[in-house]
């Protein structure tokens, strides 16, 4: 099997997780598994020419396309995530850009291991500690949904919990220790404690006490050696404090400061060491002392009963709050005293935590100072927040090549640009320049095929809508909703009384097509605020289907860069046949059965018909009937089209509908082509 395991550092002995990382892939290697390492935030270092280093100083885009390509080219069977938020920005809070990396790797199957969640999440917490965690959790959450983990493992019980409750299934996955258990025996163990400790350690009878690691920021380090020091004397016994590995900056600067309000227990600060030494110190130490809440910390695989996170506080609060009932036949006075208990008890259960700042249409995607909010706020907004919506897209097509093209050109112009869409059957090409443009794709994660069953209806409508929710949490600009599709509706639920709600229909919308409407599809385009139409017959049949005189008109975009620039000029002769090319969707409505008649004529034997295409009833098998036609296949993407049209003389089209043109004629036009 081949697995491409994903972490932010793989820096050895300088990121607890990239050595996890290291010796999972070496176990994995064992085995016979193919590995490859990645790191996606690495820190400038010299690179491990047997891992792919993406640098922190890349941009996101950039990054998530080397991802892609390294990915493409390892083509795993699996892509694990070791996701610690710390490790993807410095306060934890996952850059929304960072969400193309969660894009790129959905096309595999994934499993994450999610190593830490948000601070602030037990009972108690100081207000700082549950603040970042309001702005920590909602962008974990939403990078696991981008994710769509098919296995979903955590460290812990009350993790384990924590996500159930937010609506994730997470399983219990432990973890092995970094450091190997060395062999040392107990004299050679002593010797390493003397030597690294050297003369701070007191005589015996001692208690070696060690903690290994970074401290974690809510340890109490003062009452712990007030205990340390009360045992000590109960026991008739001296103690010292050792401090192993990497501690962190602010923790020797805490140590420091308690070690000269406690003098009777020596602290020794022992810095980085060997696995070889700190697994000696472990031996010949007694017991050793762990600095993270008792939420991270496993025992006997249950939770812990003395542990009550905030949620769990809440939950008691409404559970009092509900209690509280005015008798019957209460007074008025009465009935006012425990709406008044009510409301301190919700008070008391949202004390201390930050209210949810709308994000101003003008912000960054990293969270602002709540000073910097209210003052972006009264700015005009340079920069637009657009939500797009198209139902079940195909591979390629002239829809999906126009709204991914519009989206590309705001997100190059700047805006923050996210695409809903009710499959994953994009094509590769269109998807890639989303990614590389910064826009942010959501898809329900099936074919386009099952897509537009009936079956799936409902699962579209719940997803749909739960999306729609979350994206409420931004302040949407313009919501643009795209073609025959009664779900539109949902998806305006996230935009706000100013937002701007934009449907284009990309259909004749002719008599025929408008039996095919349901009720609530008609009732949907009906009410929109702004419809736009592709073609001016499209939109001269909406006013009259409508009953409206505000349709706008909106031709397709064509592509910023044309792969085949312009169509060299070509030398004719009379032996030299001419080619003839259709790009696009084969239906009868594009004039298929028209080349197909033309190429079997007498007079037009000298054109040769090339067909770049695919649809239902025109398959390869039909083309062989006719021997002027050679057919290509389906549409193989832009990087395909320039050099298709540098060796065709003329595109042509023998539309027997309105609904409008391939986006290719546009494009071939624009080459030269006549």
């Amino acid at each position: 099997m081949k697995i491409a395991f994903i972490c932010t550092s793989l820096a050895s002995g300088r990121d607890g997780v990239g050595d996890y990382v290291r010796q999972l892939a070496e176990s994995c290697t064992r085995e016979g598994h193919q590995c490859l390492l990645i790191a996606v935030n690495e820190r400038p270092s010299t690179p491990d020419r047997d891992c792919v280093h993406l640098l922190s100083t890349t941009p996101w885009a950039e990054r998530a396309a080397r991802l892609s390509k390294a990915l493409a080219d390892f083509d795993p069977d699996w892509v694990s995530w070791q996701i610690v938020s710390y490790g993807l920005h410095p306060k934890g809070i996952i850059p929304r850009d960072a969400f193309a990396l969660a894009d790129v790797t959905r096309r595999w199957p994934t499993q994450v291991m999610v190593h830490e969640l948000w601070i602030g999440l037990a009972a108690g917490e100081p207000w700082k500690a549950r603040l970042i965690g309001r702005w920590q959790k909602p962008r974990l959450l939403d990078f696991l949904r981008r994710l769509e983990p098919r296995v979903l493992h955590t460290s812990n019980p009350t993790y384990q919990a924590v996500l159930r409750a937010a609506g994730f299934r997470a399983q219990q996955l432990p973890l092995f220790g970094n450091i190997p258990i060395a062999p040392c025996a107990p004299g050679d163990a002593e010797d390493v404690l003397d030597d690294v400790a050297g003369l701070r350690l007191p005589l015996a009878p001692r208690w070696v006490a060690v903690t290994f690691g970074t401290v974690h920021p809510q340890w109490d380090a003062a009452a712990t050696l007030r205990w340390l020091r009360a045992a000590a004397v109960s026991a008739g016994r001296s103690a010292v404090l050792l401090a192993v590995g990497r501690i962190g900056g602010a923790a020797t600067t805490a140590l420091t400061r308690v070690g000269r309000q406690h003098p009777d227990i020596p602290i020794v600060i022992t810095g980085e060491l060997s696995p070889e030494k700190v697994s000696a110190l472990l031996q010949a130490s007694d017991f050793g002392i762990a600095t993270h809440p008792w939420a991270l910390i496993e025992k006997k695989r249950k939770r812990r009963r003395d542990v009550r996170t905030r949620s769990a506080r809440a939950r008691a609060a409404r559970r009092l709050a509900a209690r509280v009932r005015p008798r019957h036949g209460g007074s008025q006075r009465t009935v006012a005293g425990a709406n008044r208990t009510r409301a301190a008890l919700r008070r008391r259960e949202l004390a201390g935590l930050a209210p949810r700042a709308r994000r101003p249409a003008a912000s960054h995607h990293e969270p602002l100072p709540f000073r910097a909010v209210r003052a972006a706020r009264r700015k005009p907004a340079l920069r637009m927040n657009f939500l797009f919506y198209a139902p079940q897209m195909a591979p390629y097509g002239g829809m999906e090549r126009h709204i991914c093209g519009l989206a590309n050109a705001l997100a190059a112009r700047g805006h923050h640009v996210e695409l809903l869409t009710t499959s994953n059957s994009l094509g590769r090409e269109l998807r890639d320049g989303l990614l590389t443009h910064g826009v942010l794709l959501h898809e329900l994660p099936i074919d386009r095929g099952h897509a537009r069953h009936r079956s799936a209806a409902f699962r579209k409508a719940w997803w749909l809508l739960q999306k729609s929710l979350s994206l409420r949490r931004t302040t949407w600009d313009v919501i643009y909703t795209n073609g025959q599709s009664a779900l539109s509706r949902l998806v305006w639920i996230a935009g706000r009384a100013r937002t701007r709600i934009v449907h284009h229909h990309h259909t004749a919308a002719d008599e025929d097509e408008q039996g095919s409407w349901s009720p609530i599809f008609r009732h949907v385009i009906g009410r929109a605020r702004e419809i736009v139409a592709c073609s001016r017959a499209t939109q001269a049949a909406l006013e009259t289907a409508l009953h409206r005189h505000d349709v706008s008109f909106l031709p397709y975009l064509t592509s910023a860069a044309m792969p085949a620039a312009r169509v060299e000029e070509i030398s004719y002769d009379d032996e030299r046949p001419l080619h003839f090319a259709f790009m696009g969707r084969l239906v009868p409505e594009k004039g298929i059965d028209a080349i197909l008649a033309l190429s079997r004529r007498a007079s037009l034997a000298d054109i040769r018909w090339h067909i770049h295409g695919a649809g239902a009833g025109y398959d390869e098998e039909l083309f062989r009937n006719y021997p002027n036609v050679v057919y290509h296949g389906p549409f193989a993407g832009m990087g395909a089209m320039g050099p298709a049209l540098r060796t065709t003389d003329a595109l042509v089209l023998f539309s027997l509908h309105n609904e409008g043109m391939p986006l290719s004629l546009i494009e071939g036009m624009s080459a030269g082509l006549p």
